[in-house]
C-alpha cells in the first residue's frame, strides 16, 4: 500500500517543484525588466540635462557609446570628454525613450527600443527620432550599467 501511495506523490512533488521554478524565473525576469527600465529612465534624465559626468557614470568601465555605421567612443573618460565637447552648442529640449524588447542573457540584458528628441543646434531646432540597442550588465553595487549604447537615427 505504501508503494502505491508514493507513486502519485512523486508527480505531484515534481509538479510543485517545476511550478515554483517557473514562478521564480517569471518574477526574476520582471525585476530585471523593471531595473533596466529604471536605468533607462535615469539615462534619459541625464541626457535631457546633458549631465556628462552622470551619463558617463551610467556606462561600465569598458562601455561604448555610438551611432550605427560610425566608430564607437569607448570608456567612461572618453564618453565624458565627448559629451563635454558639445559645451552649449547643443541644447536638448525634450528626450524620451520607449523600450520595445528586453532580453535577459546569462551575463547581460539586451534592450531595444525607440527614442525621440527635440534639440537646438546652432540656433536651429530639430526633431530627431530613431532606434537604440543597449546592452546592460549588472553593476556590483546593484542595478545595471551600459556595456554598449548604439543609436540609429531615422533619416528624415
Amino acid at each position: 500500500m505504501s508503494e502505491s501511495y508514493r507513486k502519485p506523490r512523486a508527480p505531484l512533488i515534481l509538479y510543485f517543484l517545476l511550478m515554483s521554478i517557473f514562478v521564480f524565473e517569471s518574477c526574476g525576469g520582471k525585476k530585471v525588466d523593471k531595473d533596466v527600465m529604471s536605468s533607462l529612465q535615469k539615462y534619459d534624465t541625464y541626457l535631457l540635462n546633458m549631465n556628462a559626468d552622470s551619463l558617463a557614470g551610467m556606462f561600465a568601465e569598458n562601455g561604448e557609446l555610438g551611432q550605427e555605421g560610425q566608430p564607437s567612443i569607448s570608456g567612461r573618460g572618453e564618453i565624458r570628454n565627448y559629451l563635454n565637447s558639445f559645451g552649449n552648442e547643443i541644447i536638448i529640449l525634450s528626450n524620451s525613450s520607449e523600450s520595445e524588447t528586453i532580453d535577459s542573457k546569462k551575463d547581460s540584458v539586451i534592450q531595444m527600443g525607440k527614442y525621440s528628441q527635440k534639440i537646438v543646434i546652432h540656433a536651429d531646432t530639430i526633431a530627431v527620432t530613431g532606434s537604440f540597442n543597449a546592452v546592460w550588465v549588472p553593476n556590483s553595487g546593484g542595478g545595471y550599467l551600459l556595456r554598449k549604447m548604439i543609436m540609429k537615427p531615422k533619416m528624415q
